[in-house]
């Protein structure tokens, strides 16, 4: 089996060897942004599909996405990326006791829109003072997210940290009440699915690669892309509501336990790729 990651790029390299079978795994932006960017990106990947057996989503949306280019609904299969759930998990008794933290592990990139999450903050602020925000990662906008830090005044509460090792992380999303993720695309957002198992609350942007795991108000809250008053509103509710925290702990516990554990994600990914030996050119 060739098994290409990312549809463009690796997916046209794989088509290129004409080698069968030939499998991608579209991750996200490969389907949902790149391949419609241009005439150009779209003959290219017109010629990728036909010359590729069979596709792994690791989202519905992605997975729509195909099936309108072509691809038979049978030829894909829904397979996300999961998390260790033995490493990424929570306490309800030892985490959480500390001030109210709210974190974001996205990185400091344009798609991903961390500076709607900054904009928020001065409005949560004039509300309350009683929060602590932790920005864990890099990326090209990482001295203009510091520089919106540092004109809002709110260097004392909010703090870039760079990219943490995985004790940290593990210990700031243990301690994190609230994890905010308001990208403009997304696949299926492993950041996310960490986040949820360490007991923090979603606050996210609501596009299809968010909605197919949380509903809002119920086990997290979905905000309109660039409003970052609503955002601001919905970080302010979730501060006040301790009890619609925990229970959207029991539940996105339990939607990871069920479909994002890594083990069962890849005993299912051996297995469908074992089905695919005997396809022929």
């Amino acid at each position: 089996i060739l098994l290409s990651i990312y549809l463009i790029g690796p997916g046209a390299l794989g088509a290129l060897c004409n080698y069968h079978p030939h499998v991608i795994m579209a991750l996200g932006s490969d389907v949902l942004l790149e391949m419609k960017k241009s005439f150009l990106y779209r003959l290219i990947t017109r010629f990728i599909i036909r010359r590729t057996d069979r596709f792994v989503s690791v989202s519905k949306a992605i997975a729509e996405r195909l099936n309108e280019r072509g691809v038979p609904q049978e030829h894909i299969f829904m397979n996300p990326i999961g998390i260790d759930t033995k490493i990424f998990n929570y306490s309800e008794t030892t985490d959480k006791n500390g001030n109210f933290q709210i974190v974001s592990t996205r990185k400091l990139d344009p798609l991903y829109n961390v500076q709607q999450f900054i904009n928020s903050l001065p409005i949560v602020y004039e509300k309350c003072e009683d929060f602590d925000v932790i920005i864990s990662s890099t990326g090209p906008e990482y001295e203009d997210i510091q520089k919106s830090i540092d004109d809002y005044g709110l260097e004392a509460r909010a703090k870039l940290i760079g990219d943490a090792s995985l004790p940290v992380l593990l210990d700031i999303l243990k301690k994190s009440h609230v994890f905010v993720s308001v990208p403009f695309s997304d696949g299926a957002p492993v950041s996310l699915f960490e986040a949820m198992a360490c007991g923090c609350f979603p606050i996210l942007s609501d596009i299809p690669a968010n909605q197919d795991w949380i509903e809002d108000g119920q086990n997290g809250y979905l905000v309109p892309l660039g409003n970052h008053e609503v955002l601001a509103d919905r970080i302010l509710e979730a501060l006040k509501n301790p009890s619609l925290l925990n229970k959207a702990r029991l539940i996105n516990r339990q939607i990871v336990e069920e479909q994002l554990e890594f083990s069962n994600l890849a005993d299912n990914m051996i297995e469908y790729l074992n089905s695919t030996i005997k396809i022929k050119a």
